[in-house]
């Protein structure tokens, strides 16, 4: 088992440390136990694995300091679905691309706490269960309850507006040759890069703006602080106690919110629908 994860860390670009940490994780007893339960079972298979995650966090509790051992098994997981299970056939340039928010939160760690670590088990049983999918800039969840497709932007997603074009192409296409049923369904994003406050704090050139206008406005929620994790990169147990005064200025986006929310601005979030795919 674990040779076969370290070459799926190694396909998605985990960093060395990090690897490593996953690996030594995956030779616990606690994790191995888990790895033979219905826990497992039950997180490979989507409609149950939100109750299985949250059942192996409570067995974990106080034996996984960093989040490895959850992170072992979620890659487990991913593996056990790519061989046998619902990734089974789907292209493998898309099964790596989507598992790299893996690589990709971990990174997102060291950039907030100092350190490699993982705590978003709670949001890669998406991933496992094959209802989201990394095509190209974006990301792409289906939201069968609400008959829905919800647009979500990696962090690192390339924001430029051929590279977003392209990433809906993409999207079409692959609904329409795997999941033809959601093809005429809305397609939603709720997102800080949608908050109706940007177009005042960038230039109008800006790839971010280009991107919001691609939406039609629904509403708001202009209390949310999700800037301060994407913009500050201030992780979100840090929220709360995060003094305005002292927020960094290390880019003209950042220098420009802080001035505003400083002065009683609120950033927020807005949630728009998909109006323009070109």
């Amino acid at each position: 088992m674990s040779m076969v994860i370290a070459e799926f860390l190694s396909s998605i670009h985990m960093p060395d440390e990090a690897a490593e940490a996953i690996l030594d994780a995956g030779s616990k007893s606690e994790v191995k136990e888990i790895l033979s339960s219905d826990d497992f079972e039950r997180l490979c298979f989507y409609p149950t694995a939100e109750e299985a995650g949250k059942h192996i966090r409570e067995r974990l509790s106080g034996k996984d300091g960093r989040g490895f051992s959850e992170l072992f098994i979620h890659c487990a997981a991913a593996v056990r679905n790519r061989n046998e299970g619902c990734w089974k056939s789907f292209d493998g340039d898309i099964f790596t691309a989507t598992f790299g928010c893996f690589s990709r939160f971990v990174n997102e760690s060291l950039v907030s706490y100092g350190y490699y670590a993982f705590d978003r088990g709670f949001w890669t049983i998406r991933q496992i269960g094959a209802v989201l999918f990394r095509l190209g800039a974006l990301e792409y969840e289906i939201c069968r309850d609400e008959k829905r497709v919800q647009i979500h932007i990696p962090s690192d997603a390339d924001l430029r507006r051929n590279s977003i074009s392209a990433s809906l192409a993409m999207e079409m296409e692959f609904m329409k040759n795997h999941f033809p049923e959601v093809c005429g369904w809305t397609h939603s994003c709720g997102s800080w890069l949608l908050s109706p406050a940007l177009p005042e704090l960038l230039p109008e050139t800006s790839n971010i703006l280009a991107f919001q206008r691609r939406f039609s406005l629904a509403k708001t929620d202009p209390e949310a602080r999700d800037y301060l994790q994407w913009v500050y990169k201030f992780a979100d147990p840090d929220r709360s106690s995060i003094n305005l005064n002292e927020l960094p200025e290390n880019t003209s986006l950042q220098k420009r919110m802080k001035e505003f929310v400083l002065a009683g601005g609120r950033v927020g979030v807005g949630y728009g629908d998909l109006t323009d795919r070109k």
